[in-house]
């Protein structure tokens, strides 16, 4: 009994030192950070400047434009903060690379700093597997430009206000149910059935597009099929079948209805198997996408 009462002080002493040590390493990655930040200050404060002065601007510009032009100096708005935005990053890498551990050790200076983002219109955006960026909030370029920008840019911003707000996707997977996926897509079907001459045309294929491939295929740890033994093949999970037969009944008339039959028909799970068959399945994909997506076009620029 003594022996046993001894090993397990020991055990308990060996955890509470590893326990003590992984905390010391993670303030002293927190002081440090902080140090690295305090020495860049200057620098980092520029950068935020920097941003709210174009800011104020653009908020300028807008009292005195046309809605069309106020189209054009969105797009070039987003190009110009971007790069601001950049800035504050690399400036602030240190809060974003030791996010976790700031937020452990030292909360207090983490909402501090959160405190003084959110004045900005900014905030800490946890991509997944440990990465986080600082971004605009959702919101902000919807506040700024909705009252003077054209119908469809309104539209545009309204609908990135609700999506940019939810994480899409993160390690290697959907961050959305496939049923909100679906209606994302359906979403951006119908800006595009109402606005089918907007400016931003190349903006939304770009996300719709992605949306479409994403929804049939899935990623990697949220996959649309998966392998099966019995078979030796891939086939549709019951998830899949099931919000696929929902999508095709909900929405018949619309143009990812007729690329589900497509993916669906032209499936082969066995050949699913090489990597190669799948990038010729992608490629079939975008084909059918961009053909289907043009008759549509056409179709909804007639009703327009």
């Amino acid at each position: 009994m003594k022996k046993i009462f001894v090993i397990s002080i020991l055990s308990m002493m060996l955890l509470m030192t590893d326990t003590s040590s992984a905390y010391s390493q993670k303030a002293t990655v927190a002081n440090t950070a902080i140090q690295t930040a305090d020495k860049s200050k200057d620098t980092t404060l520029a950068c935020y400047r920097q941003f709210e002065a174009l800011k104020g601007e653009v908020i300028k510009k807008l009292q005195k434009t046309t809605p069309k032009k106020a189209n054009q100096l969105y797009l070039s708005y987003l190009k110009e903060n971007q790069k601001i935005i950049d800035c504050i990053n690399r400036e602030d890498s240190w809060y974003t690379d030791n996010f976790y551990s700031l937020n452990e050790i030292s909360s207090k200076v983490m909402t501090a700093k959160e405190r003084d983002m959110d004045r900005y219109g900014l905030y800490f955006w946890e991509l997944g597997e440990g990465y986080v960026e600082i971004r605009t909030q959702p919101y902000f370029y919807y506040n700024i430009f909705a009252k003077y920008v054209t119908a469809d840019f309104y539209d545009y911003l309204k609908i990135l206000r609700e999506e940019d707000a939810v994480l899409y996707q993160a390690d290697a997977g959907l961050s959305i149910s496939f049923e909100d996926l679906g209606e994302r897509i359906v979403v951006w079907e119908g800006f595009l059935r109402k606005h089918p001459n907007t400016a931003l045309l190349e903006n939304v294929l770009e996300r719709y597009f992605t949306y479409q491939i994403d929804y049939l295929l899935g990623m990697d740890n949220t996959p649309t099929a998966e392998y099966d033994e019995e078979s030796e093949a891939y086939i549709f999970t019951p998830e899949t079948l099931a919000e696929f037969t929902r999508f095709l009944r909900k929405y018949p008339d619309s143009p990812t209805t007729e690329l589900i039959e497509f993916f669906m028909k032209n499936f082969d799970g066995k050949a699913f198997a090489k990597e190669e068959s799948i990038y010729i399945m992608l490629n079939m994909l975008k084909t059918k996408q961009k053909q289907l997506f043009d008759s549509y076009l056409k179709r909804w620029k007639k009703q327009a």
